[in-house]
């Protein structure tokens, strides 16, 4: 067994298909002991031979109990500045993670618990607000979603923190194209899509005081109105309009966003559409909250 400042040795394995060689069970010591070690680069050494040994040749062989140990190795989720610096490595864990919930949909459960733990921590394999690493939780959501979704409310506050921040941003979906100027548009709406709404109703309904006026901050900014689709903004509208803090909030969640040319003609165009949308609404606190709306555009 070699030292920890030996680890980089074995990266002279990761390239080339040179563990193509390398039998099975030689190959897991290996990587039990890159583990093992509490080191960020071990841990970033570990996923690319992993990678290179089983991605590369069939997904199938990937072994259950040893991959969970590769994903939620506490190294790789301890602020480091090899892991803020090293963007293959999450490059790669994005990989495995998708690969080991496709392939082990029962044991995600475990990943996505390490993720939310950890979610938003800068200098972790999963840190920073767009990390692609985020879409393997989105994976998971798809798979689970009332399960997932219930260990997501664990953090999301309120109150709220850099943890629930970054799941409030990931669920909402971040927009810098300038998106607000289309409130009909699609795109990415971002992981609240995917969450069954009885279960975000119920939640909310657990606590109207707190989290009605806290979801209004992270829906999706679109407003639409489609049979086949939840509308997230107008449905808030509907279940909960008549708390003004709702309808503030709202108006502030809407009021975030990046435009490209002249503010008038932007907020000219929102009023607009919001003035359009209006013609064929018939709730009352959608039509309440669109009225306050244009009044602070106009």
């Amino acid at each position: 067994k070699q030292g920890a400042a030996d680890v980089g040795q074995f990266q002279r394995f990761a390239y080339g298909g040179v563990t193509k060689e390398i039998s099975e069970d030689v190959f897991r010591k290996w990587v039990r002991f890159l583990v093992s070690e509490p080191d960020a680069h071990a841990a970033s050494v570990a996923l690319v031979l992993y990678h290179g040994y089983y991605l590369r040749q069939s997904q199938d062989r990937l072994p259950e109990v040893l991959t969970l140990q590769v994903l939620i190795n506490p190294s790789l989720f301890q602020e480091s500045d090899k892991m803020m610096q090293d963007q293959m490595a999450s490059y790669y864990w994005t990989l495995i993670g998708k690969a080991f919930v496709n392939l082990y949909p029962s044991r995600s459960a475990e990943l996505a618990e390490t993720m939310l733990e950890h979610f938003g921590i800068g200098g972790t394999i999963i840190g920073g607000l767009h990390s692609k690493t985020h879409s393997v939780l989105g994976e998971i959501l798809q798979q689970h979603p009332q399960d997932t979704w219930e260990r997501i409310a664990k953090y999301l506050g309120p109150p709220v923190d850099l943890r629930s921040l970054t799941i409030k941003r990931w669920l909402r979906g971040e927009d810098f194209k300038g998106r607000g100027e289309d409130f009909k548009g699609r795109g990415e709406e971002g992981a609240l899509s995917l969450v069954p709404p009885d279960a975000v109703w119920q939640w909310v309904d657990q606590d109207v005081e707190s989290r009605a006026w806290y979801l209004a901050t992270f829906v999706p900014k679109l407003l639409f109105s489609e049979e086949d689709q939840t509308c997230w903004a107008r449905e808030i509208l509907v279940r909960y309009g008549e708390r003004e803090d709702v309808r503030r909030n709202l108006i502030a969640n809407f009021s975030s966003e990046g435009w490209i040319g002249p503010e008038s003609v932007h907020l000219d165009n929102k009023r607009r559409e919001l003035l359009e949308f209006r013609e064929d609404e018939e709730d009352k606190k959608v039509k309440l909250w669109i009225d306050e709306y244009v009044s602070v555009l106009q």
